[in-house]
């Protein structure tokens, strides 16, 4: 990591590989969590009240984490770092992107890793197990607000990391960090 010592935007490089690697400000200079769930002039959803809806919703499901963070609910901080961390990397980030970013890991927590055997296929199947289960509770939430099908659909691909990586939206970073956005994403 470069710290700022004299150049006052110093970056530090993100480890992928050589070929793959981004450039990124330190963390000093990354926005501040939690400020996401906002419209702004460039973004402009195609139903602004449906999409503060669904993210008042994945926050309201995330905020009940029993286990916390500075006093916060663990999972309600992590989709609000996600979200961020998403907004950074892609500003054009289409709804359904932000949609998915935020409602990735939704009520993580009910399905403990301890309930699975402690050993590589376990630890695969929990994860294949919690990507459903967040693609279910997702598409219940979005089906709830009255989200159209296309849109539901979209987000659980995007949360079970379907057609990667030929899809340009699941190569966002943080929806599966195998590989960094290459696309649609500057």
């Amino acid at each position: 990591m470069v710290l700022a010592s004299k150049r006052r935007f110093a970056r530090v490089r993100v480890g992928f590989p050589r070929r793959l690697s981004i450039t990124v400000n330190p963390p000093c200079a990354w926005p501040r969590f939690g400020k996401t769930s906002c419209v702004t002039e460039t973004f402009q959803p195609r139903d602004a009240q449906k999409y503060e809806a669904a993210l008042r919703r994945f926050d309201a499901e995330n905020s009940r984490d029993p286990n916390s963070e500075d006093s916060r609910p663990r999972e309600l901080l992590y989709a609000q770092r996600l979200t961020d961390w998403v907004l950074r990397l892609c500003q054009d980030a289409s709804e359904v992107l932000r949609l998915a970013a935020r409602c990735q890991h939704i009520c993580r927590w009910e399905i403990p890793r301890a309930s699975y055997p402690m050993t590589r296929p376990g630890y695969l199947k929990w994860r294949a197990d919690l990507k459903k289960f967040h693609a279910q509770k997702a598409g219940d939430i979005l089906r709830e607000i009255g989200y159209d099908e296309t849109v539901i659909r979209r987000v659980q691909d995007l949360n079970l990391k379907k057609n990667f990586p030929d899809d340009p939206e699941t190569r966002v970073p943080p929806i599966s960090t195998r590989r960094p956005c290459r696309q649609n994403c500057r």
